[in-house]
């Protein structure tokens, strides 16, 4: 039979290792942190009593896990278990989780672990019409993304472009994103300006890119003392417009 003598000298001497960790050392607002705790002692039984808590860096308890763990330790098999905590946007910072156990009011064994919680961010890139990267933002959640200077595309033979905006919306970033440039693309528009013998305008037309102008009624020329004139066509062709063209009567 054990005495109460040999029972008090059995706890007082009894030791108690515990330890706690993290599945990971960074989570993002609204993952879950995964608290594995586990507790062993060195004598056959020991009735301890636990709790988990989480302390912000300013070292306040902002929330407690388990509280009253009422176990009984033993030296054949460590207690195991698994704790989690929810985070979100509200709860941003570093943090200390950590594992008390108590005999009474005696602090018998205690450890701790870090993590920190995040906004998750995100790759915003800004790409011109031909793909080329015109910027690249990092974004946290749920924030906006700057537009970068409005992008200029180069006029063609046949086409004229004017920046109109962006093809997605780039608030309230969710997850990496491809911003694409969107250009009005207009058809080249020239002057084609009919003249007389004398460079003087008959008509003017303005006239789209690989069109063909009409040509006026056919002028007129005076004779004179010497000649008669007889309108014979046109000095260019005007099928297939691409330039601004001066077309003399001939």
């Amino acid at each position: 039979m054990i005495s109460d003598i040999d029972v008090d000298s059995m706890l007082n001497n009894a030791e108690v290792s515990t330890k706690i960790t993290t599945d990971k050392e960074e989570y993002f607002a609204s993952d879950d942190v995964v608290i594995s705790a586990e507790a062993s002692t060195n004598i056959s039984k020991y009735m301890t009593v636990g709790k988990i808590e989480i302390y912000d860096e300013n070292n306040n308890i902002v929330s407690t896990i388990a509280d009253n763990l009422t176990e009984t330790l033993t030296s054949e098999e460590k207690w195991k278990n698994q704790f989690n905590w929810a985070t979100n946007k509200d709860t941003i910072g570093n943090y200390t989780a950590k594992i008390s156990w108590y005999f009474g009011d005696k602090l018998v064994a205690m450890d701790e672990t870090e993590f920190s919680v995040a906004l998750k961010k995100y790759n915003v890139n800004f790409v011109d019409y031909d793909g080329t990267i015109l910027d690249t933002q990092i974004v946290e959640d749920g924030n906006d993304a700057i537009a970068p200077k409005n992008p200029e595309r180069a006029s063609t033979e046949k086409y004229t472009y004017d920046f109109i905006g962006w093809d997605v919306d780039f608030s309230n970033v969710t997850s990496d994103l491809t911003v694409k440039a969107i250009y009005d693309e207009k058809i080249n528009k020239f002057n084609v300006k009919f003249v007389d013998y004398n460079d003087e305008v008959i008509e003017e037309q303005e006239v789209e890119y690989g069109k063909e102008a009409i040509a006026p009624k056919n002028p007129e020329r005076e004779a004179n003392e010497k000649y008669t004139y007889e309108f014979a066509g046109w000095s260019v062709h005007f099928s297939n417009v691409t330039s601004n063209l001066i077309v003399k009567a001939n």
